[in-house]
């Protein structure tokens, strides 16, 4: 049967828009049985952001335009349900802090924590796996990707294709990403091999309405016995990303301005634990650290001392300033489809204005910190 499907997937060619919809459909499906063997699996991870250029001026970086270096555990359940639990060092001034995401697909549910010290958790926002998902929010859900496809494939907003390509000539699936019935409007691709269990070799992010890319991950897959089976995994995964700023606006760049490197600590792989519920919910600890790095990290988590905390008042009014400023630069940006004339601006507006709102935010609670 899964053979059957792989051949209807291989075979597939781009027709009318109910074709491509069964495409897209059957290519989902495939990569989902092609992934079976795995119920669920647990690992360790680490990695590494650096600015360049002009983008390493705006950032707070340490040597060699390091940003951060950062470790932690993930782990994911079949359906989507997955747990990070995280530490970041800041490279400019060695502060650690830690992220804890939780999310529950299946409930609908999920939560995200971010604190500089180890005190007992206060309260963390539930919110839908729209808003807060692996892909956003922990560093390996950026190459562990099936989740993300399928919640493309559900937007009623986008319209996804299907076609042929290769990378360093190993046939894949190309899966195009654009804005529902608008010219284009090209936002994503996604590389998929088919060979290997259908899992990302690439993903390919593009500036609205320009057509230009702005953020490529190239990902490295790896074998592993499984029983009687061999299943290959997303084990390593580079980022190079081209935004700027040209004239004070966003910009793609020639030049690449981020990058970001991660992948899996080896021998920590492990597959079908059967995690229960109580997993996947915020105050779950992962156990004891099975890499070196991850383990200094605890420890000098746990040994750090953080200053004053802002008060809520101060908190919330930063926020408003920042959204004042982020709505300010939305009615700046005006980028135009050449063929309709479609507004790009909220799509543009929203990406830069929520990074400088994080990046504001960010620095000024460091310097409260201290």
């Amino acid at each position: 049967m899964l053979s059957l499907m792989m051949s209807i997937v291989l075979a597939a060619s781009s027709g009318g828009d109910s074709d491509r919809a069964e495409d897209v459909l059957s290519l989902i499906e495939t990569m989902e049985a092609l992934q079976q063997p795995v119920e669920d699996f647990r690992c360790e991870f680490e990695g590494t952001i650096r600015y360049r250029g002009g983008a390493a001026e705006s950032q707070n970086v340490g040597e060699d335009g390091l940003q951060e270096s950062f470790s932690g555990v993930f782990i994911w359940k079949r359906g989507g349900d997955t747990h990070s639990e995280s530490l970041h060092r800041r490279a400019a001034d060695g502060v650690i802090a830690r992220e804890s995401l939780v999310v529950r697909m299946r409930e609908h549910q999920a939560e995200q924590y971010h604190r500089l010290n180890d005190a007992p958790l206060g309260y963390a926002v539930i919110k839908n796996p729209t808003e807060v998902n692996a892909w956003l929010g922990t560093p390996l859900g950026r190459i562990f990707l099936i989740d993300k496809i399928k919640q493309d494939a559900a937007d009623e907003g986008l319209e996804l294709s299907v076609s042929d390509g290769q990378i360093e000539g190993r046939a894949l699936k190309v899966l195009r990403v654009a804005f529902k019935g608008v010219p284009n409007s090209l936002v994503m691709r996604y590389w998929i091999d088919l060979r290997r269990n259908g899992h990302v070799l690439r993903q390919e992010s593009y500036f609205p309405g320009t057509g230009e890319l702005w953020g490529r991950w190239d990902v490295k897959l790896a074998s592993f016995k499984l029983g009687a089976a061999t299943v290959w995994m997303p084990v390593a995964g580079d980022h190079v990303g081209y935004v700027g700023e040209v004239d004070n606006k966003p910009a793609v760049t020639k030049e690449p301005t981020r990058l970001e490197s991660i992948y899996v600590v080896g021998g920590t792989m492990e597959f079908n634990k059967h995690p229960g519920r109580e997993v996947f919910t915020i105050k779950y600890r992962p156990g004891t650290p099975i890499s070196d790095n991850l383990r200094k990290l605890e420890y000098q988590f746990g040994q750090q001392k953080v200053g004053l905390k802002p008060t809520k008042g101060e908190v919330e009014r930063m926020l408003s300033d920042q959204i004042a400023k982020a709505e300010e630069q939305k009615s700046e940006l005006v980028v135009a489809s050449p063929s309709q004339g479609f507004d790009w601006t909220p799509w543009i507006a929203w990406g830069f204005g929520a990074a400088a709102l994080i990046s504001s935010v960010a620095w000024w609670l460091q310097r409260r910190s201290h």
